[in-house]
């Protein structure tokens, strides 16, 4: 058990590797997070508050973020937002549990910038851009990586 916390603490005390993934993690889901439609030019209209009737936000992206923040109307996506956090933040700890399994595999022959970008890779939007936007299983999806990794980091001990 100590192996496996040292070579987990190996991967999060990197800051390269944390940043990268914070970031890739931030490029790649911050605006599906916040954006309810498929098609670019399918907009929502306007949003309007008050009595009146003062224009808060328009288009999509404004319209969801204010409304989520703001805690009004039914502009959500099907899944909150607090669970497409933990979505993002399963889909990072397999990731970082995916590359303990290809350390040990490897024999600690695969460098740090190996790690990140398979790190990378495995988190970027296209990967997951088909579950995401249109099946809303994002939280089964990436719990399912999580296992995955996390079994075959088992098997491999």
């Amino acid at each position: 058990m100590k192996k496996l916390k040292k070579e987990f603490e190996l991967f999060i005390k990197n800051p390269y590797y944390m940043g990268s993934i914070i970031i890739i993690a931030i490029i790649s889901y911050g605006f599906s997070m916040m954006n309810i439609a498929v098609s670019i030019d399918d907009l929502e209209g306007d949003r309007y508050i008050g009595s009146g009737k003062v224009m808060l936000a328009a288009g999509r992206f404004g319209m969801v973020f204010w409304s989520r923040i703001c805690g009004y109307g039914n502009a959500g996506p099907v899944n909150s937002f607090a669970i497409d956090v933990l979505a993002v933040i399963m889909l990072g700890l397999s990731a970082i549990i995916f590359c303990m399994v290809m350390k040990n595999a490897s024999g600690n022959k695969i460098s740090m910038q190996g790690y990140i970008v398979f790190s990378c890779l495995l988190i970027s939007y296209p990967l997951m851009n088909e579950i995401w936007e249109y099946t809303g299983a994002n939280v089964c999806v990436c719990g399912s990586f999580l296992f995955d990794a996390i079994s075959l980091n088992l098997i491999w001990k």
